[in-house]
């Protein structure tokens, strides 16, 4: 039977405006908390795109997370974890802060932005995607063959601390 408003069909009781009413939630609750706290604990003017700043030294009391790769897209290799915004504002990772991954022996610092273009080409980017999970990527390269990683495999989020 079709949706009254959009004539667009409908199966099952998926209610095609539920994207949009969970897109605008996220953006009247969530993404306020996540600037709130930015503006409470730091500089949020350092953090935004185009801000440069030398890679900030890990610490001892860094704060950090295992976190495990849920899926790896095929096209460019995106890597889906079970990250989830709480863990983000847990380990106190700011908006357009930048934070360490690590897998094996390789480490990689990267951008917690909102989308690819955040971040110049080839660049490291990390963002939550539509079902609330922290999303790595590299825009227009491969993140998951850079990291050696796939399905199943476990990496560590790390907090950078400065001084």
């Amino acid at each position: 039977m079709p949706d009254e408003a959009t004539g667009a069909p409908t199966c099952m009781g998926y209610d095609p405006g539920m994207l949009t009413r969970f897109k605008q939630t996220v953006a009247c609750t969530v993404l306020p908390l996540v600037l709130a706290l930015s503006c409470a604990t730091g500089n949020p003017q350092s953090n935004r795109p185009g801000a440069t700043a030398a890679t900030p030294p890990v610490h001892a009391n860094t704060a950090s997370r295992d976190i495990r790769v849920r899926d790896v897209t095929l096209e460019y290799g995106n890597i889906d974890t079970d990250f989830n915004q709480n863990g983000i504002v847990e380990l106190g990772i700011q908006p357009w802060e930048t934070f360490a991954v690590s897998a094996g022996d390789k480490r990689v610092t990267i951008r917690f932005a909102s989308t690819y273009s955040d971040v110049p080409e080839g660049a490291w980017v990390a963002f939550m995607t539509e079902d609330g999970t922290l999303r790595l990527a590299r825009n227009l390269e491969n993140a998951a063959r850079t990291l050696g990683v796939e399905p199943g495999d476990t990496i560590r989020v790390h907090r950078l601390i400065t001084e």
